[in-house]
């Protein structure tokens, strides 16, 4: 068992995210997360209580460029944390598990690179093809 300061507890993240792009240019990152230590732990796991169609119209309000697109348009996934074995797992949209996406969301929500686990998860099917991460944070 691993031991972090509760400064960088309060750090790590849970969410859930698209990355947006149109005709494989580098892709915006936009999601929603939440502190890991506001999340209650339910059943196990911390999860946010959001899916991506919820929140989906706040990020087209954002930018009314998205409002043709719907939910699943853009690849995009969630992160949560698993009470057994101390792990977080990302899912994702096959289009997502190259090393530079998954490197941007560990980055950019603290998550612990030896307790992350990668995952498709087949309801994440997108029609866009995006290209690498930009740089910088669009979290809402």
């Amino acid at each position: 068992m691993r031991v972090f300061a509760p400064d960088r507890i309060a750090a790590f993240r849970i969410g859930l995210f698209w990355f947006i792009a149109k005709d494989r240019n580098p892709a915006r990152f936009a999601g929603v997360s939440r502190p890991w230590s506001s999340v209650p732990t339910v059943a196990g796991k911390k999860v946010l209580d959001q899916d991506h169609a919820d929140v989906w119209p706040i990020v087209q309000k954002l930018d009314h460029k998205l409002q043709r697109y719907p939910d699943d348009y853009f690849p995009r996934g969630r992160l949560i944390w698993l009470e057994d074995g101390d792990r977080w797992q990302l899912l994702v949209d096959q289009k997502l598990t190259r090393g530079a996406y998954v490197a941007y969301i560990a980055i950019a929500w603290k998550t612990p690179l030896e307790r992350l686990v990668v995952n498709v998860d087949s309801q994440y099917r997108s029609l866009a093809s995006v290209g690498p991460p930009e740089r910088g944070e669009s979290s809402l």
